[in-house]
């Protein structure tokens, strides 16, 4: 049953297969092998949502320390690729669940998303929105990005919301300015 969840498409794409992965080997420590092949293969598979692909990784090495090389390449690939923005967002996010030494990796992605006008407006306030968060160096650039893309004339009530989001997590002085971008949106 637990190998058929982790092949299964249609289960919940974030918990089940990597949970399913885990409890295998707690319950089953010989078949590691077949497990960690079945996360490597939802690592790679480019049509597997994205999250589901850190998990994934994040899995792998938890399971074996070995396979931090291979799962920190993949995702560095993944980062720097020219595949979907989002996907390169969120595998920049990973690296950086990986530690600090990982951090200007996932920096170098997000600034090269945040400078790449073909990156969708959402993924950008959420670029913004994770380079304040993730150094207080950057929180003054990041506010100015999401202030900029806030003004945007192509956002969306949705963007407007992302912004607003990201501004209220990242930095607390700009309450008002997140709140006229949330009436806007309404």
């Amino acid at each position: 049953i637990l190998r058929q969840a982790i092949a299964d498409p249609s289960c919940d794409p974030h918990l089940l297969p990597v949970g399913a992965a885990e409890a295998i080997t707690s319950l089953a420590p010989e078949h590691l092998p077949e497990v960690i092949q079945a996360l490597r293969t939802i690592l790679g598979d480019p049509e597997t949502d994205p999250w589901t692909r850190v998990y994934a990784a994040r899995a792998m090495v938890r399971l074996d320390f070995d396979e931090y090389e291979e799962v920190i390449g993949m995702l560095t690939e993944l980062a720097n690729s020219s595949s979907d923005p989002d996907h390169r967002f969120v595998a920049a996010r990973g690296l950086a669940l990986f530690g600090p030494a990982l951090h200007s990796d996932a920096l170098n992605t997000v600034r090269a998303l945040l400078a790449d006008p073909a990156t969708p407006l959402s993924t950008r306030c959420d670029a913004a929105g994770f380079l304040g968060g993730l150094t207080p160096d950057s929180n003054d650039e990041a506010v100015q990005i999401l202030r900029e893309l806030a003004a945007d004339p192509q956002a969306r009530a949705d963007d407007l919301l992302k912004a607003a989001h990201n501004l209220l997590t990242i930095s607390r002085d700009s309450d008002a300015e997140a709140a006229t971008w949330l009436i806007t949106a309404l």
